[in-house]
């Protein structure tokens, strides 16, 4: 299903591979506005609008991406005293139907780790988000 979703040329999701013509929660998805940090080695984060165009609520358990072999949901947050926390978020970011949510710097984001070769400013990171149901949404992120 990877494959299939990465080699998606849409920045709307596709039908999860098999399953064709049917309403799984990654084609309810669509990317606006998505960037990836540019990165040498280690980690780089990814941040983007996530729009759910349909009227069910949608959960993104995880992502996938060719240069990051491990990739995480992550927010950060801010304790009473002032310090900044990262912190993931193992049950997913949920988006109500047509809700947007917004990866931000100093909120929610995608933490690409283990990279496996490098991000260069300019250059187009495919990434694909995972549904709950296993769909996924394909999107570009251009590296700054």
């Amino acid at each position: 299903m990877l494959a299939a979703a990465l080699g998606c040329s849409s920045l709307i999701g596709c039908a999860a591979a098999g399953r064709p013509g049917t309403d799984d929660e990654g084609s309810r998805i669509r990317v606006d506005n998505a960037w990836v940090r540019s990165a040498a080695s280690g980690s780089t984060s990814a941040y983007a609008d996530i729009v759910n165009i349909g009227a069910r609520s949608v959960t993104i358990r995880t992502a996938t991406s060719p240069p990051s072999p491990f990739i995480q949901l992550y927010e950060t947050l801010s304790r009473a005293d002032g310090v900044r926390l990262n912190q993931e978020v193992p049950t997913g970011f949920q988006i109500p139907g047509h809700t947007r949510i917004r990866l931000a710097p100093g909120g929610r984001y995608l933490a690409l780790t283990r990279l496996v070769t490098p991000i260069r400013a300019g250059s187009d990171v495919r990434i694909a988000l995972v549904m709950e149901d296993g769909s996924a949404a394909p999107f570009s992120a251009r590296a700054r």
